[in-house]
């Protein structure tokens, strides 16, 4: 008894909530870097969102990031985008470019380590969740200077299930 005890101190001492990832939405889900300075948020996605299959927030201190994830055609890949400050209505390549600070693949990581496509948003979560290359590639984006953002891994673990 005095095992299961230590084991349950010690389980909340890392932060551990009691949910699973199995056991939450992934559109529920909220991730939190390696170093701990970033938040990652999933969000329920508006059925109107042909194309957009996940809807997410990147905040590290009180400053957010906005996310999105698309599937590929064949070969079928999960792609996301990081941005900030993007302007609305008729924009140019340029403009998009200028406000984005990431756009690569995005893979959910399973309990047994398997990395595969983003899940569906009202599939079970992820343990883990991989942007591929994301940190160097927001720390070479024009919006790493403007919003002096630290640095980043690529890596995000389960923290806890939204209401």
């Amino acid at each position: 008894m005095m095992r299961l005890r230590t084991a349950a101190l010690a389980l909340s001492s890392l932060g551990f909530t009691g949910a699973f990832a199995a056991e939450c939405p992934q559109e529920r889900a909220v991730y939190q870097s390696v170093s701990g300075d970033y938040t990652l948020s999933f969000e329920k996605v508006d059925a109107d969102a042909a194309a957009v299959t996940h809807l997410f927030a990147l905040k590290t201190g009180d400053m957010a990031l906005e996310g999105l994830v698309m599937e590929t055609e064949a070969p079928t890949r999960t792609v996301a985008r990081i941005m900030k400050g993007c302007p609305d209505g008729d924009v140019t390549s340029d403009d998009i470019r200028a406000c984005t600070g990431f756009e690569g693949y995005v893979y959910g990581i399973a309990k047994d380590s398997r990395a595969a496509n983003l899940g569906p948003g009202r599939g079970d979560a992820a343990s883990s969740v991989l942007f591929a290359g994301l940190g160097p590639a927001l720390a070479a984006s024009p919006l790493s200077g403007k919003y002096r953002l630290p640095e980043v891994s690529d890596s995000f673990q389960f923290k806890e299930c939204r209401p």
